[in-house]
């Protein structure tokens, strides 16, 4: 392993540049050690231009009261994640993301019973096996925090997320190459905060009822999700971020929004809705983001411009009609995109 000052974000900076091996390891900047113990319990080493492979005899795997680990965007050349992280057996935290890694996740990897959360992101030549993933969902029994996005998981069958555990707070898929029927159960799990499934070939519905989680972030983008979107999506009342853009879905856009008062981002682009727009929908006043596109909504434009935070507004290809309501100002909108409607 090396330091390549030349390969890296500008904000990178080698931190084990500053080690010493004549002084206590526990002063070493990214190295934090129990007090008590002296034991070494967390290891950052993100962002330190490390370049080189991850060997298959790396000494990581003796720091056996190891919590956290964290080795995110550095240049492992390519390399396959080595076996032998079981040995961490006290670990929590693990970050790969970003670390140009390839191969096969090692299924070992599944045996780190504490683990809380798993970050392998923007590794694309690295990939998960059916067997593998559906150890990890099986084993992992306590993770919040599963974060995969860009990692290959053509071969993974979607049922296996229904393994999950109920603590599950984030998961992170956006581009992962997953196909088939999404269980539509995991978007109702307790303390479940954020979905990405962008970018992927899943098909599915939405939950039909009993809707209700602390949602803050939920992104489809570009799947293949079918039906009409539930009543209950007005229970999401914590939800910021709501993304339903190029799916199958269909039907009116129910008049739901009363509660979403924390919603800044609403793309429901590409879908086929039809029917007017709802009414709750002009009283988001935390909305900066409204993107309807390339519908089949009618109806006139109601006071969309008076939304006090809105900056971007496209509701072009859409069959809306009539004239425009009076532009109130001061107001914060940057784009404005009718086309391909008969407003005037």
């Amino acid at each position: 392993m090396s330091i390549d000052d030349f390969a890296f974000y500008s904000y990178c900076y080698p931190k084990t540049n500053s080690w010493n091996e004549s002084t206590n390891c526990c002063s070493w900047e990214g190295v934090t050690c129990e007090k008590a113990t002296g034991q070494v319990i967390s290891l950052d080493l993100s962002c330190s231009m490390l370049v080189g492979s991850l060997s298959p005899n790396t000494t990581l795997v003796r720091l056996r009261g190891l919590k956290r680990l964290d080795l995110s965007l550095n240049d492992f050349s390519a390399s396959s994640i080595p076996f032998g992280f079981n040995k961490l057996v006290s670990l929590t935290h693990l970050n790969l993301s970003g670390s140009y890694l390839s191969g096969s996740v090692p299924s070992d990897i599944s045996l780190l019973s504490k683990l809380i959360s798993l970050d392998l992101s923007g590794n694309d030549q690295l990939e998960f096996d059916s067997h593998s993933f559906d150890m990890l969902t099986r084993n992992l029994s306590k993770i919040e925090n599963l974060l995969l996005r860009w990692v290959n998981m053509s071969d993974v069958v979607p049922t296996s997320f229904m393994n999950l555990t109920s603590s599950l707070k984030c998961l992170s898929l956006e581009g992962c190459g997953l196909q088939g029927d999404f269980p539509s159960e995991i978007f109702q799990l307790g303390y479940l905060q954020y979905v990405d499934l962008s970018w992927n070939s899943l098909t599915g519905f939405l939950p039909k009822s009993n809707w209700s989680s602390p949602l803050k972030f939920f992104d489809l983008y570009s799947n293949y999700f079918r039906g009409s979107i539930p009543s209950s999506l007005g229970n999401l009342t914590k939800i910021t971020y709501l993304g339903f853009s190029y799916n199958k879905l269909e039907g009116q856009i129910p008049d739901v929004f009363g509660n979403l008062n924390k919603l800044t981002t609403l793309a429901f682009s590409g879908c086929n809705f039809s029917g007017q727009l709802p009414p709750s929908m002009f009283n988001l006043t935390q909305l900066t983001s409204l993107d309807l596109s390339s519908n089949r909504l009618e109806g006139g434009v109601p006071s969309l411009f008076t939304l006090p935070s809105l900056e971007s507004l496209d509701l072009s290809n859409n069959s809306l009609t009539g004239p425009i309501n009076q532009i109130q100002k001061p107001n914060s909108i940057q784009l404005v995109d009718l086309a391909d409607n008969d407003i005037h």
